[in-house]
């Protein structure tokens, strides 16, 4: 599948270099000079397959299943004529300016990944899904999962902006970049969690089995395990962890960091940095 091919490369890029990342997503975007002309209209379209969507500089939209795959474009004319919108074999390219203030209204059967930039803002609506999903939210972009978001497998790759929602998945992959907020609920089979610099996330009532949890410079991560769970904590630089949990647990608190927990819990690994320039500790709540 092309459209797959070329967005996966993009994304590749985008791990060994978020910067990159925000430079691709933005190009072709500059500061928009379009007036509005003060008369409304909507356009549809429909294309014959959508497998994976990027949304770049979109203000207000919702992605949701459907029986065909389907496009809405709403707002002030002069606003939606100015949409950069391209289908290359199922991927879906979208851009505009989140000045211009345009609703796109998307429906497809099936859904393999979501590419968020620039200010994009909206809801998924998918439910119930086939195959993994993969979902980018970068550079000031903000998605609500309104529908139990169900898929054998999800990746999350989050920096400067936010994601909330519930989710149910055998495997689940998150990266927090740089000022990634999230918050998420539901369950999970295995969890690894990779929070960075001075990202914030909260995992309230999420039910895992196993979870891998890594945490880094001034990372905050609150987690909120209700079931029995077997769970692994990593945390460097001055970052926290603050956990909630019954089961097993091990820990490798290092530098300045910290992981504070309470529930029953049984350590099989326990390790805490005590040079003469860390602070870290572990404490009970």
């Amino acid at each position: 599948m092309k459209g797959s091919i070329t967005l996966r490369k993009v994304m590749a890029t985008a791990l060994l270099s978020i910067s990159m990342v925000f430079s691709l997503a933005a190009s072709g975007q500059q500061e928009s000079n379009v007036t509005a002309s003060g008369t409304d209209t909507v356009v549809n379209k429909e294309f014959s397959s959508i497998n994976e969507i990027s949304l770049v500089g979109i203000s207000d939209f919702t992605v949701e299943e459907g029986e065909n795959c389907t496009l809405q474009l709403k707002g002030d004319q002069a606003y939606v004529e100015a949409v950069s919108l391209n289908n290359d074999n199922g991927f879906l390219e979208i851009q505009s300016d989140s000045d211009m203030p345009v609703t796109v209204n998307i429906t497809v059967p099936s859904l393999v990944s979501l590419f968020l930039s620039e200010g994009t803002s909206g809801t998924f609506a998918m439910g119930d899904m086939e195959d993994s999903f993969t979902l980018y939210v970068i550079k000031d972009s903000s998605l609500a999962i309104e529908s139990d978001l169900n898929a054998p497998e999800l990746m999350f790759y989050v920096s400067e902006s936010h994601v909330d929602g519930v989710i149910n998945t055998n495997v689940m992959k998150i990266k927090g970049l740089s000022a990634a907020n999230i918050d998420l609920t539901g369950y999970s089979h295995d969890l690894e969690f990779e929070l960075f610099t001075d990202s914030v996330a909260l995992l309230d009532g999420l039910n895992v089995d196993t979870a891998k949890i890594n945490t880094s410079q001034s990372a905050v991560l609150e987690a909120d395990f209700p079931g029995m769970s077997k769970v692994d904590v990593e945390t460097h630089g001055s970052s926290s962890v603050i956990l909630s949990m019954n089961g097993i647990l091990s820990a490798d608190v290092l530098a300045d960091s910290s992981l504070v927990y309470s529930g029953d819990v049984n350590w099989v690994g326990k390790h805490v940095a005590d040079g003469e320039d860390d602070d870290a500790f572990i404490s009970r709540k």
